[in-house]
């Protein structure tokens, strides 16, 4: 297998796909895998959550236009 195959298996299986921002993809992600009641929707925040995500090294982002940022799974 080539060095290029190699790496693009992992890209495409950790890929989280293309998002508005990093707070975007927190919110989508909390909102597919938990129920939030409408009392406590307003005291997420997304922004931070997404922050975190990134400086923990959960995920990888590339931004590559205006509302265009790729999220990549790191492990």
């Amino acid at each position: 297998m080539s060095d290029l195959a190699d790496a693009q298996r992992p890209i495409e299986e950790n890929y989280a796909g293309c998002h508005d921002s990093v707070a975007d993809f927190a919110e989508e992600l909390t909102t597919d895998t938990t129920e939030i009641t409408e009392s406590l929707a307003y005291y997420i925040d997304y922004e931070k959550m997404g922050r975190d995500m990134e400086l923990s090294g959960d995920i990888f982002a590339i931004e590559t236009g205006y509302r265009e940022v790729h999220i990549f799974w790191n492990h």
